[in-house]
Protein backbone atom coordinates (compact mmCIF):
# COMPACT_ATOMS: atom_id res chain seq x y z
CA UNK A 1 0.00 0.00 0.00
CA UNK A 2 1.54 3.18 -1.34
CA UNK A 3 0.97 6.33 1.43
CA UNK A 4 1.73 9.86 0.73
CA UNK A 5 4.64 10.78 2.95
CA UNK A 6 3.40 14.56 2.69
CA UNK A 7 0.22 13.93 3.23
CA UNK A 8 1.22 11.97 6.84
CA UNK A 9 3.40 14.78 7.57
CA UNK A 10 0.58 17.29 7.22
CA UNK A 11 -1.34 15.29 9.59
CA UNK A 12 0.94 15.44 11.93
CA UNK A 13 1.30 18.55 11.88
CA UNK A 14 -2.34 19.20 11.99
CA UNK A 15 -2.31 17.12 15.26
CA UNK A 16 0.35 18.75 16.98
CA UNK A 17 -1.29 22.37 16.04
CA UNK A 18 -4.24 21.25 17.81
CA UNK A 19 -2.31 19.86 20.60
CA UNK A 20 -0.70 23.64 21.35
CA UNK A 21 -4.48 25.26 20.47
CA UNK A 22 -5.58 22.87 23.45
CA UNK A 23 -3.48 23.54 25.89
CA UNK A 24 -3.14 27.09 25.27
CA UNK A 25 -6.45 27.49 25.80
CA UNK A 26 -6.08 25.49 29.15
CA UNK A 27 -3.86 27.49 30.68
CA UNK A 28 -5.83 30.85 29.63
CA UNK A 29 -8.59 29.48 31.18
CA UNK A 30 -6.62 28.59 34.06
CA UNK A 31 -5.12 32.14 34.19
CA UNK A 32 -8.52 33.84 33.27
CA UNK A 33 -10.15 31.56 36.22
CA UNK A 34 -7.10 32.55 38.77
CA UNK A 35 -7.64 36.22 38.17
CA UNK A 36 -11.70 36.02 38.67
CA UNK A 37 -10.92 33.61 42.09
CA UNK A 38 -8.02 36.99 43.12
CA UNK A 39 -11.05 39.66 42.25
CA UNK A 40 -12.95 37.70 44.26
CA UNK A 41 -10.59 37.59 47.43
CA UNK A 42 -10.49 41.40 47.41
CA UNK A 43 -14.25 41.62 48.21
CA UNK A 44 -16.24 40.88 51.73
CA UNK A 45 -19.34 39.34 49.78
CA UNK A 46 -19.80 35.88 51.51
CA UNK A 47 -21.54 37.70 54.56
CA UNK A 48 -22.36 34.74 57.41
CA UNK A 49 -20.50 31.92 56.02
CA UNK A 50 -17.32 32.05 58.20
CA UNK A 51 -18.08 34.03 61.54
CA UNK A 52 -15.15 34.60 63.59
CA UNK A 53 -17.37 34.86 66.74
CA UNK A 54 -20.73 32.83 67.31
CA UNK A 55 -22.69 36.22 68.75
CA UNK A 56 -21.68 39.89 70.14
CA UNK A 57 -20.45 38.71 73.45
CA UNK A 58 -18.12 36.07 71.72
CA UNK A 59 -16.89 38.53 69.77
CA UNK A 60 -16.37 41.38 72.82
CA UNK A 61 -14.80 38.36 74.52
CA UNK A 62 -11.74 38.22 71.85
CA UNK A 63 -11.94 41.77 71.33
CA UNK A 64 -8.24 41.94 72.95
CA UNK A 65 -6.97 39.09 70.98
CA UNK A 66 -8.50 40.66 67.33
CA UNK A 67 -7.00 43.84 68.11
CA UNK A 68 -3.48 42.39 69.03
CA UNK A 69 -3.26 40.51 66.05
CA UNK A 70 -4.08 44.29 63.66
CA UNK A 71 -1.06 45.69 61.89
CA UNK A 72 -1.11 49.40 64.16
CA UNK A 73 0.60 51.31 66.35
CA UNK A 74 0.35 49.63 70.10
CA UNK A 75 -0.31 52.74 71.30
CA UNK A 76 -3.43 52.19 69.52
CA UNK A 77 -4.11 48.91 70.23
CA UNK A 78 -3.49 49.82 73.50
CA UNK A 79 -6.29 52.41 73.43
CA UNK A 80 -9.24 50.40 71.42
CA UNK A 81 -8.40 47.38 74.26
CA UNK A 82 -9.13 49.79 77.06
CA UNK A 83 -12.20 51.29 74.88
CA UNK A 84 -13.63 48.33 73.84
CA UNK A 85 -12.58 45.87 76.82
CA UNK A 86 -14.85 42.69 77.03
CA UNK A 87 -18.70 44.31 76.68
CA UNK A 88 -18.15 46.57 73.44
CA UNK A 89 -19.17 49.59 75.68
CA UNK A 90 -19.10 53.11 74.19
CA UNK A 91 -18.89 52.27 70.65
CA UNK A 92 -20.98 54.21 68.26
CA UNK A 93 -23.49 52.18 66.00
CA UNK A 94 -23.48 53.11 62.31
CA UNK A 95 -22.87 51.07 58.92
CA UNK A 96 -20.39 49.37 56.31
CA UNK A 97 -21.17 51.12 53.12
CA UNK A 98 -20.51 48.99 49.49
CA UNK A 99 -16.80 49.39 48.07
CA UNK A 100 -15.70 51.18 51.73
CA UNK A 101 -12.28 49.57 51.32
CA UNK A 102 -10.93 47.93 55.49
CA UNK A 103 -7.48 47.82 55.98
CA UNK A 104 -7.54 43.89 57.86
CA UNK A 105 -10.37 42.20 59.05
CA UNK A 106 -10.54 38.44 60.89
CA UNK A 107 -12.22 35.72 59.50
CA UNK A 108 -13.83 32.25 60.90
CA UNK A 109 -12.81 28.91 59.67
CA UNK A 110 -13.67 28.01 56.07
CA UNK A 111 -12.73 25.29 53.30
CA UNK A 112 -9.18 26.69 53.49
CA UNK A 113 -8.64 27.71 56.87
CA UNK A 114 -8.73 25.68 60.14
CA UNK A 115 -9.24 28.26 62.33
CA UNK A 116 -9.67 32.17 62.51
CA UNK A 117 -7.25 34.00 59.94
CA UNK A 118 -6.95 37.77 59.17
CA UNK A 119 -7.21 39.28 55.76
CA UNK A 120 -6.02 42.32 54.03
CA UNK A 121 -7.13 44.82 52.68
CA UNK A 122 -11.02 43.82 51.62
CA UNK A 123 -13.83 45.93 50.24
CA UNK A 124 -17.66 45.52 51.26
CA UNK A 125 -19.01 44.07 48.24
CA UNK A 126 -22.11 45.34 46.83
CA UNK A 127 -25.31 43.11 47.44
CA UNK A 128 -27.80 44.44 45.28
CA UNK A 129 -31.62 43.80 46.69
CA UNK A 130 -34.17 42.84 43.73
CA UNK A 131 -37.14 42.81 46.03
CA UNK A 132 -38.99 44.59 48.92
CA UNK A 133 -39.95 42.65 52.32
CA UNK A 134 -43.54 42.76 50.36
CA UNK A 135 -41.99 41.18 47.20
CA UNK A 136 -42.33 44.36 45.39
CA UNK A 137 -39.40 44.57 42.57
CA UNK A 138 -36.60 47.02 42.70
CA UNK A 139 -35.47 48.71 39.85
CA UNK A 140 -31.85 47.24 38.83
CA UNK A 141 -29.12 48.29 40.95
CA UNK A 142 -31.38 50.83 42.46
CA UNK A 143 -30.91 49.01 45.96
CA UNK A 144 -28.06 47.07 48.03
CA UNK A 145 -27.68 45.39 51.42
CA UNK A 146 -25.43 47.13 53.86
CA UNK A 147 -24.37 45.82 57.48
CA UNK A 148 -24.45 47.38 60.56
CA UNK A 149 -21.42 47.60 62.74
CA UNK A 150 -20.05 49.47 65.97
CA UNK A 151 -16.97 51.46 65.42
CA UNK A 152 -14.77 53.22 67.93
CA UNK A 153 -12.45 55.99 66.74
CA UNK A 154 -8.86 57.11 67.71
CA UNK A 155 -6.20 59.89 66.46
CA UNK A 156 -2.51 59.05 66.90
CA UNK A 157 0.61 60.31 64.60
CA UNK A 158 -2.41 62.60 62.30
CA UNK A 159 -3.98 59.78 61.27
CA UNK A 160 -7.57 58.64 62.29
CA UNK A 161 -7.99 54.61 63.15
CA UNK A 162 -11.47 53.44 63.39
CA UNK A 163 -12.50 49.87 64.86
CA UNK A 164 -15.47 47.94 63.53
CA UNK A 165 -17.65 44.93 65.32
CA UNK A 166 -19.87 44.07 62.09
CA UNK A 167 -23.19 42.76 63.35
CA UNK A 168 -22.73 40.00 60.89
CA UNK A 169 -19.85 37.30 61.20
CA UNK A 170 -18.55 39.36 64.08
CA UNK A 171 -15.19 40.06 61.97
CA UNK A 172 -13.32 42.22 64.04
CA UNK A 173 -11.89 44.92 61.38
CA UNK A 174 -10.48 48.13 60.96
CA UNK A 175 -9.71 51.15 58.45
CA UNK A 176 -8.40 54.75 58.23
CA UNK A 177 -10.54 57.83 58.52
CA UNK A 178 -10.55 61.04 58.59
CA UNK A 179 -9.43 63.20 61.36
CA UNK A 180 -11.49 65.06 63.83
CA UNK A 181 -11.14 68.96 64.07
CA UNK A 182 -10.73 71.20 66.57
CA UNK A 183 -10.06 75.12 65.44
CA UNK A 184 -7.90 77.64 67.25
CA UNK A 185 -9.00 81.05 66.33
CA UNK A 186 -6.07 83.58 66.54
CA UNK A 187 -7.36 86.79 68.28
CA UNK A 188 -6.12 90.06 67.52
CA UNK A 189 -3.51 91.40 69.96
CA UNK A 190 -4.84 94.46 70.59
CA UNK A 191 -7.74 96.44 70.09
CA UNK A 192 -8.45 97.60 66.31
CA UNK A 193 -8.72 101.53 65.33
CA UNK A 194 -10.60 102.92 62.81
CA UNK A 195 -13.27 100.04 62.54
CA UNK A 196 -12.80 96.42 61.64
CA UNK A 197 -9.92 95.51 58.60
CA UNK A 198 -10.98 94.05 54.99
CA UNK A 199 -9.72 90.54 56.30
CA UNK A 200 -9.29 88.64 58.95
CA UNK A 201 -6.23 85.65 59.22
CA UNK A 202 -7.58 82.26 60.56
CA UNK A 203 -5.43 79.83 62.02
CA UNK A 204 -6.52 76.22 62.54
CA UNK A 205 -4.43 72.97 64.03
CA UNK A 206 -5.91 69.82 63.95
CA UNK A 207 -5.94 68.28 67.71
CA UNK A 208 -5.88 64.65 68.70
CA UNK A 209 -9.42 63.49 69.92
CA UNK A 210 -8.28 62.69 73.24
CA UNK A 211 -8.50 66.45 73.56
CA UNK A 212 -11.83 66.14 74.32
CA UNK A 213 -11.44 64.05 77.08
CA UNK A 214 -9.64 66.67 78.92
CA UNK A 215 -11.26 68.45 82.15
CA UNK A 216 -14.21 70.34 81.06
CA UNK A 217 -13.71 70.10 77.20
CA UNK A 218 -16.37 67.82 76.44
CA UNK A 219 -18.77 69.97 78.31
CA UNK A 220 -17.74 72.97 76.50
CA UNK A 221 -18.08 71.54 73.23
CA UNK A 222 -21.20 70.13 73.63
CA UNK A 223 -22.81 73.74 74.73
CA UNK A 224 -21.08 75.32 71.93
CA UNK A 225 -22.75 72.64 69.48
CA UNK A 226 -25.74 73.26 71.03
CA UNK A 227 -25.40 77.33 70.98
CA UNK A 228 -27.08 78.06 74.48
CA UNK A 229 -26.15 81.81 73.62
CA UNK A 230 -25.84 84.14 71.09
CA UNK A 231 -23.22 83.55 68.64
CA UNK A 232 -21.61 86.68 68.91
CA UNK A 233 -22.54 86.87 72.68
CA UNK A 234 -21.36 85.04 75.58
CA UNK A 235 -21.21 81.22 73.87
CA UNK A 236 -18.50 79.70 75.36
CA UNK A 237 -15.97 78.20 72.31
CA UNK A 238 -13.63 75.33 73.02
CA UNK A 239 -10.57 77.44 71.51
CA UNK A 240 -10.98 80.11 73.44
CA UNK A 241 -12.14 78.51 76.70
CA UNK A 242 -9.44 76.06 76.74
CA UNK A 243 -6.66 77.14 74.62
CA UNK A 244 -4.21 77.92 77.85
CA UNK A 245 -5.48 73.94 78.86
CA UNK A 246 -4.40 72.70 75.33
CA UNK A 247 -0.98 74.58 75.14
CA UNK A 248 0.05 73.04 78.80
CA UNK A 249 -1.27 69.65 77.84
CA UNK A 250 0.87 70.49 74.36
CA UNK A 251 4.01 71.19 76.41
CA UNK A 252 4.11 68.33 78.91
CA UNK A 253 3.61 65.84 76.34
CA UNK A 254 0.28 64.74 77.07
CA UNK A 255 -1.41 66.28 73.88
CA UNK A 256 -0.08 66.99 70.40
CA UNK A 257 -1.49 69.01 67.63
CA UNK A 258 -0.59 68.79 63.63
CA UNK A 259 2.70 70.17 63.29
CA UNK A 260 1.45 72.56 60.13
CA UNK A 261 -1.11 75.31 60.67
CA UNK A 262 -3.50 75.86 58.20
CA UNK A 263 -4.21 79.46 57.65
CA UNK A 264 -7.51 81.00 56.03
CA UNK A 265 -7.58 84.73 55.13
CA UNK A 266 -11.46 85.34 55.27
CA UNK A 267 -13.64 88.66 54.83
CA UNK A 268 -16.55 89.50 56.31
CA UNK A 269 -19.57 90.85 55.19
CA UNK A 270 -21.12 93.59 57.17
CA UNK A 271 -24.56 93.77 57.39
CA UNK A 272 -27.06 96.12 59.78
CA UNK A 273 -27.48 93.37 62.58
CA UNK A 274 -23.30 93.49 62.94
CA UNK A 275 -23.22 96.89 63.48
CA UNK A 276 -26.45 97.24 65.92
CA UNK A 277 -25.56 94.40 67.45
CA UNK A 278 -28.95 92.64 67.27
Amino acid sequence: MNINKSVVRSALWVALACTIGTILIVTAAAALSAEAHAADESLWSTWGVAPYASSREDACKKAPTAIDGFTMPELVKAHFKVAVGITCEGGTEGWLTPHQKLEQMWSGPDTRHKGPHLMNQKSVAELPVLKSPEGRPYVKNAVAETAKALSWTFVHGGKTYVLYLPFVCFNWSWTFGSPVVLTQAVLPLAPLSGGCPDVYHLKVYVWERKALTLPGVARTHAKEELMESRMFGDAPHVSRTHYTQFQKALISGELNHSTVAHVFRVSLIMTPESESGE
